[in-house]
């Protein structure tokens, strides 16, 4: 999504939110990292590693 929005945008992302165990992103996944980037305590990299 993030190429996405740079190559519609003309704009970078400041944030990623990835996933690598091959699960899908639940709901509170998502809505906990969005809130830490809104927040300014997240990283650049949200990894998400639930159901691992």
């Amino acid at each position: 999504m993030g190429s996405l929005l740079n190559e519609h945008l003309d704009r970078k992302v400041d944030y990623y939110i990835l996933k690598y165990t091959g699960r899908p992103m639940t709901c509170n996944e998502v809505f906990d990292s969005v809130k830490k980037i809104i927040d300014n305590k997240a990283e650049k990299k949200q990894v998400l590693t639930y159901g691992v």
